[in-house]
């Protein structure tokens, strides 16, 4: 074996050197870009130049030797309230980080560029300071989690990759997730907001007809000589102020449910309540084998451990419960476990899928056969995500639609049964 030394930047765009053990100058570099290293330039020692400096690497950990060098400490991250960026928006934010990564400019200086045009202030601030922190050493994947706007998978995409060395990649996947994310969200929305209306509307229009109805009996008993404008508005006030006892905790609820929702705090909740919804169960688990299965890919590449891919892999799932999952695995990993093993501990892929990476295992060639997962269980995840979409337009909608249907037979029913008792009153 020969050394080599070598100069580049780390995950970070730091600037670090050393020295690394290795048959040939190119499977140094490949060494390197597996320990995520991006490496400038790469040349033999000779024997007496490295022998005193040189430390062996072993190729199944696949990290570089640097030499020793002081390493400036990451600042403790403040802590900060929750705010969702938004599922549009982190698209564009992990889409746009991956294409700086990939053209070469450092982490740090491509937050501090998407800070600077970020269209919220408060979102500009936080990445702002997520570049500092990354300046001063901390990894990309704790500066955007320490954020706290970013959907939690797409976080650990982002650390998957960093453990891997294929951060741009890690980029794509973290959009590629949101904007799955944002198409089914904006779906879905349109329906809750159409719910949450008539939810609130319809006591407001019970008291608006009944209103009406009461100003047109007063005007028939006046003959016509009150004024209009002021008659209705009477009472029709009077008719909101008998609803409001009611309407007010109706409305407590119905927005209060949303917004518990939508809380961070119950974001485990939430993912438990998907799992238990027959439209969208089948593709959050999809969407979750199909993230990590990535990750364990990346991983594997790399000659990580299969216990630290396994755990890293659970931060890269969506669903909370099934990241849960992965997790309790990995803690019942010990250094002889097999990857497929652990795989089969989740209770989560297909039998079929677990026989391949087993195959792999035997052949050698562990991440060409999670690979091979990865592309099916993203086949399965795009049949599911159809699947849900079109469930939602066949299923959701006309439940609405009876929702709507019946509410406004309540409003039609208080409207001519007003009328017919104001015409037939006196009678």
């Amino acid at each position: 074996m020969r050394f080599f030394a070598y100069h580049g930047t780390d995950n970070q765009g730091r600037a670090t050197q050393g020295t690394i053990q290795a048959a040939t100058a190119d499977e140094a570099k490949r060494l390197l870009t597996g320990g995520g290293v991006r490496t400038t330039s790469v040349r033999e020692l000779s024997p007496a130049t490295a022998a005193p400096a040189a430390r062996p690497i072993s190729n199944s950990v696949a990290q570089p030797v640097v030499r020793p060098m002081a390493v400036p400490q990451a600042a403790a991250f403040p802590t900060l309230k929750y705010r969702f960026a938004g599922n549009k928006t982190s698209f564009f934010f992990f889409d746009a980080l991956g294409r700086y990564l990939r053209s070469g400019v450092a982490a740090n200086r491509a937050l501090e560029e998407l800070g600077q045009r970020a269209n919220k202030a408060w979102l500009g601030e936080r990445l702002l300071n997520a570049s500092a922190a990354v300046g001063k050493g901390a990894s990309l994947a704790d500066a955007l989690d320490a954020c706290a706007c970013f959907p939690t998978g797409s976080v650990g995409t982002i650390r998957a990759g960093e453990a891997s060395g294929s951060v741009p990649a890690a980029c794509d996947q973290a959009a590629l997730g949101c904007e799955q994310a944002h198409k089914l969200g904006s779906r879905c929305g349109v329906m809750t907001i159409m719910f949450i209306f008539v939810a609130l509307y319809l006591p407001i229009g019970i008291a608006f007809v009944n209103g009406s109805i009461d100003a047109m009996e007063a005007q028939a008993d006046a003959n016509s000589s009150l004024p209009i404008a002021k008659t209705a508005a009477t009472s029709i006030w009077g008719q909101i102020k008998q609803v409001l006892p009611l309407a007010l905790p109706w409305w407590i609820f119905v927005l209060g449910s949303w917004r518990f929702w939508l809380n961070h705090r119950f974001q485990r909740a939430r993912h438990r309540a998907v799992l238990l919804t027959p439209i969208l169960s089948g593709r959050a688990r999809e969407e979750s084998l199909a993230r990590s299965s990535w990750a364990l890919t990346e991983l594997s590449r790399a000659g990580i451990s299969p216990s630290r891919a396994m755990y890293l892999a659970a931060d890269a799932c969506p669903n909370l419960i099934y990241a849960d999952r992965f997790r309790e695995e990995s803690g019942r990993m010990h250094e002889g476990t097999k990857l497929s093993a652990a795989m089969r501990g989740t209770g989560l892929m297909d039998p079929q899928l677990i026989d391949v990476v087993e195959n792999g295992e035997l052949a050698g060639d562990v991440p060409g056969a999670v690979a091979s997962v990865h592309r099916a269980t993203s086949a399965e995840f795009e049949c599911k995500n159809s699947t849900a979409h079109t469930r939602i337009w066949f299923v959701l909608y006309p439940i609405l639609g009876i929702i709507v249907a019946v509410a406004a037979g309540l409003l039609y029913k208080t409207l001519y049964m007003g009328l017919f008792h104001a015409m037939f009153k006196d009678t």
